[in-house]
């Protein structure tokens, strides 16, 4: 079996939003997701914009505005107005 992989391009429906800003940020920002330009709501956690995606957050590279993140950093780090995403999700196959 060989390992293959691909990018895991964002999807335009992401779904309801609610919950994901902090109760003291209210509004959205703008941020690139492989290439694609998206809306998001202020304060977004990048773990929950993952799991907004529909993606396992645990088969999921991420590189944020250049830094390749770990996964323990997904929880503790917040998206920003201009963030620019790159997610690149491993699969196997043959």
């Amino acid at each position: 079996m060989s390992v293959g992989y691909y990018y895991s391009f964002c999807l335009g429906a992401l779904g309801d939003l609610e919950g994901l800003a902090d109760e003291n940020e209210v509004g959205w920002m703008k941020i690139i997701c492989n290439g694609a330009a998206r809306e998001i709501a202020s304060g977004t956690w990048l773990v929950d914009y993952i799991s907004q995606l529909g993606l396992d957050v645990s088969s999921v590279a991420v590189e944020c505005d250049g830094k390749i993140l770990t996964r323990e950093e997904y929880a503790s780090h917040a998206l920003r107005d201009g963030s620019v995403l790159e997610l690149i999700r491993f699969v196997g196959g043959g």
